[in-house]
């Protein structure tokens, strides 16, 4: 188990997990 990948428990990426983070973020306040 990679929690360091692991933006949240749901939200698991093979990589670039802050990119998924900003991405995320930035369409919510969008």
């Amino acid at each position: 188990m990679k929690l360091e990948q692991c933006v949240n428990a749901t939200t698991c990426l093979p990589r670039t997990p802050k990119v998924a983070r900003v991405k995320r973020g930035a369409s919510a306040n969008t």
